[in-house]
């Protein structure tokens, strides 16, 4: 297998097509099953929330506490996983990742199959999900780099990146179904199924060098160096700080949908895979724009971070259910906007010695919005309600973003 996916590979030029990296017969086998696999995580996320949901009673604090736990291996470990990264090799790390998360959907399906399942369980499985999705988020991005060669690199990240997005628009919607008609569990076998056919398709791809050096060949080990690249750095600086102030509502749309569908407009499963999906249309467009728009700059970041901010503000205004669907997917593109963009800007400056390192720093930052975002918007939206709460949510966070602006402008005047 490995010989017939690299055959051919050599010879193949591609050019300047949006598919360029489909030439390469590695990609295309990563492709089909990294589609499979994001597909599975979003039904493995949206079968969890629904699950915590219904153990808790439908409590908003409890799901932000989820969501919390979930991410909290990432910013304890991002470190360490940076530093492995550059030292096995990232696609180690990554299968390791979807395994962990395909055991855990297992896991889930086997408790509520047997009836066992309770609200700590489910937050224990939740914690040991997060540690996978800690590898998947920070390795997903660099693992592209040992499949195809160089000169297409950009465009199999934004390839992969529009995967990703793929997933979410239909994991959602395939879940929200499957828990409507059959409960949980098939929901949960389903989405384990994909993820371990992709940790298996992963350790049977080639791997492509293209005489770059090991990370740790260049540089001494350690995570130091990474941080000291980015503060060195006025313009990098300016986009994790934007990326991570912005992360306070980004990722958290989703959930703040979810509360919306189940609280406000009483949608139940079914309206929180709509509600998914349109939010996932959203990114998807979002994803073919920045692909589209090419050159990427800290102002066009900025844009796009003040942008989600209001957007989603504005959406939690909108009074009926199929409006607040149509609002989703302005605030879904410009969400998209800001992680593309942002991953995309931290490749082009990152060198190859340190981009373990520094990617897993990123992902941290991306993602450090939901431990400390989720459990307040949870509680506001148990007060005031999901709408409400994602209006002063989002102003507030837009008001915090322009403070930073001010402070890191040099960033902006360097761009």
């Amino acid at each position: 297998m490995v010989s017939a996916l690299a055959g051919g590979e050599d010879a193949a030029r591609p050019g300047r097509s949006p598919i360029a990296s489909f030439a390469f017969p590695a990609f295309r086998a990563y492709a089909a099953s990294a589609q499979l696999a994001f597909i599975g995580s979003w039904m493995l996320g949206t079968s969890q929330s629904l699950l915590v949901l219904d153990l808790s009673g439908g409590s908003g604090a409890v799901l932000g506490i989820t969501a919390a736990i979930q991410f909290v291996p990432l910013l304890v470990l991002g470190p360490v996983i940076g530093v492995l990264a550059d030292r096995w090799g990232p696609r180690r790390l990554l299968i390791a990742g979807e395994s962990t998360m395909a055991l855990v959907g297992i896991a889930q399906a086997t408790s509520l199959l047997l009836g066992v399942m309770t609200l700590p369980l489910a937050l224990v499985l939740a914690a040991v999900y997060g540690l996978g999705s800690a590898l998947e988020s920070a390795m997903r991005p660099t693992v592209i780099t040992e499949i195809v060669p160089a000169r297409v690199l950009s465009n199999a990240v934004g390839l992969n990146t529009l995967f990703f997005q793929l997933g979410r628009l239909i994991g959602p919607s395939a879940a929200g179904f499957l828990i409507a008609g059959f409960g949980n569990g098939p929901s949960f076998v389903v989405g384990a199924t994909a993820l371990g056919v992709f940790a298996l398709v992963l350790t049977r791809l080639p791997r492509r060098r293209d005489g770059q050096p090991d990370g740790d060949e260049a540089v001494p080990a350690g995570m130091g160096h990474a941080v000291r690249f980015v503060l060195a750095e006025p313009r990098l600086r300016l986009v994790f700080a934007l990326t991570a102030v912005a992360g306070l509502i980004s990722p958290n749309i989703l959930s703040i949908a979810t509360l919306a569908a189940t609280q406000d407009f009483s949608a139940g499963a079914t309206g929180v895979g709509l509600l998914g999906s349109a939010l996932a249309v959203g990114t998807i467009a979002g994803a073919a724009l920045t692909a589209v728009l090419g050159r990427v700059t800290p102002r066009s970041i900025a844009a796009a971070a003040i942008g989600v901010c209001l957007l989603t503000a504005a959406t939690g205004a909108l009074p009926t259910f199929p409006l607040y669907a149509v609002g989703l997917v302005p605030a879904g593109i410009a969400s998209m906007l800001l992680m593309a963009q942002g991953a995309a800007y931290v490749q082009m400056v990152t060198p190859h010695a340190l981009r373990g390192r520094v990617n897993a720093l990123f992902a941290m930052v991306t993602l450090c919005g939901i431990p400390l975002g989720s459990p307040v918007l949870g509680l506001l939206a148990d007060a005031v309600g999901a709408r409400s709460a994602s209006v002063i949510a989002g102003g507030s966070v837009a008001v915090a973003l322009g403070v930073v602006l001010f402070a890191l402008r040099g960033g902006l005047r360097r761009a």
